[in-house]
């Protein structure tokens, strides 16, 4: 896998970086330095993303729990971070099976998983694709990697910091459709669901060949809406929906919107929501961007497919908006273990 800084404070320069980390002299300074969030690490390669500071984090734990820096020794940063609070005189301990279970084990130790089931989580998931996984994601990460013929290929549950905040989570699994019941997995997941206000909530579980994904977003109540003066949020979409009607009436497959088909306010946003990213895509694509116009095409447009994030921020970073997120990974994770 290959890295790249990321800066997130535009003022800071690398230099700067590596001179707040001489800085640092013991463990504490260095959580204090990575929760202030200036910088992450881009991943180059598949699986792209980020590792923000709880990932960060999670990377310094792994290299002290095993005394052995070679799983970040492929981000000199961390190297470098690391060597601030890492004894000098510690033993080396080769990451083997055994204390790679461990690790897991240690880390979840209130989970009821059978050796076996162990097993399969070390075999799916390397300690580098560890790192790069949602603390709040973990356990059900865990949980349905330890069932034989699941395997996880991508989790998001939202950060304090990244342009979605806690507004969506998703996550998806391959199975293998010769073993697995999958309806029987789909009527699981369902009831699991079955509580969450479907005004408020929008649950997609979807299965393609044998692909099984699962995706929350959340809007906020009206109740916080009139106490905060937010516009309401079927206004924000009729504004919008104009809008598309207006750009691209000419295209055969538009849908008519009509606020009185959908079952919700939900319904509605997720229509203005899958059509922004639809036709701003299509935008791009269409207009031939270049490699190097890419980046200030999403900085103009991206703030406008996320206008709801944007318009109801306070809401997506509020305690409120991570319990829920918090209770659909708890679903989650219930739902893997019945199937233990």
């Amino acid at each position: 896998m290959k890295y790249k800084l990321q800066i997130n404070d535009k003022t800071l320069t690398e230099d700067k970086i590596y001179n707040y980390i001489s800085e640092c002299k013991n463990l504490p300074d260095i959580l204090n330095l990575l929760n202030l969030n200036l910088f992450s690490i881009e991943r180059l390669e598949p699986p792209f993303g980020e590792l923000r500071s709880e990932h960060l984090i999670k990377a310094l734990e792994i290299a002290d729990y095993f005394k052995n820096d070679e799983i970040i020794s492929k981000i000199p940063l961390l190297k470098k971070i690391y060597s601030v609070f890492a004894s000098k005189k510690q033993n080396k301990k080769d990451v083997v099976n055994k204390s790679h279970i461990d690790f897991y084990k240690s880390r979840f130790p209130d989970l009821q998983i059978s050796n076996s089931g162990w097993n399969n989580v070390m075999n799916k998931i390397s300690l580098e694709t560890f790192i790069s996984i949602d603390i709040i994601s973990e356990k059900a990460v865990i949980i349905w990697n330890s069932l034989p013929h699941f395997l996880t290929t991508n989790s998001c549950s939202g950060h304090y910091d990244a342009n979605r905040y806690f507004s969506f989570s998703d996550f998806y699994l391959k199975f293998d459709a010769n073993t697995i019941n999958i309806s029987n997995v789909f009527d699981i997941l369902k009831s699991a669901f079955a509580e969450f206000d479907s005004n408020i909530f929008k649950i997609d579980i979807e299965i393609n060949d044998n692909q099984l994904g699962i995706k929350f977003f959340q809007i906020p109540p009206e109740k916080w809406i009139a106490e905060n003066d937010k516009i309401p949020i079927i206004d924000l979409c009729t504004e919008y929906f104009e809008q598309f009607k207006v750009t691209f009436n000419t295209d055969k497959d538009f849908e008519d919107f009509n606020i009185e088909k959908y079952t919700s306010v939900i319904e509605a946003v997720e229509f203005v929501r899958k059509n922004l990213w639809k036709y701003i895509n299509q935008m791009n694509l269409n207009l031939k961007i270049s490699d190097s116009e890419d980046k200030l095409f999403w900085k103009i447009f991206q703030r406008r497919c996320l206008i709801f994030e944007e318009t109801y921020k306070d809401y997506y970073t509020s305690d409120k908006a991570l319990n829920n997120i918090n209770l659909f990974w708890e679903k989650i994770e219930d739902t893997g273990n019945e199937l233990q």
